[in-house]
């Protein structure tokens, strides 16, 4: 499996799916310094991902703008194996 290039820090987490800890994440990112949520990485840089609809992007998207009342840019990003 392919290695995500950058690690977990304080602007930076993981998450293998999309949950409320991503949301969770996003609001302390919002509330700080800013930051960014990777879904379907591993926290040890390793990509879990598979294909992600566009109905699921913006599933994802509603969620965020829904809860936190935040805009975000949401990137899919194909990665070797």
């Amino acid at each position: 499996m392919a290695r995500f290039v950058h690690q977990e820090s304080e602007t930076i987490e993981f998450k293998e799916r999309w949950t409320d800890g991503a949301l969770e994440a996003l609001a302390a990112f919002a509330n700080h310094k800013g930051g960014a949520v990777y879904v379907r990485i591993a926290d040890d840089g390793r990509s879990v991902g598979c294909n992600v609809s566009d109905d699921e992007q913006q599933r994802v998207i509603n969620q965020v703008v829904q809860t936190l009342g935040l805009r975000p840019r949401v990137r899919v990003e194909k990665r070797g194996r």
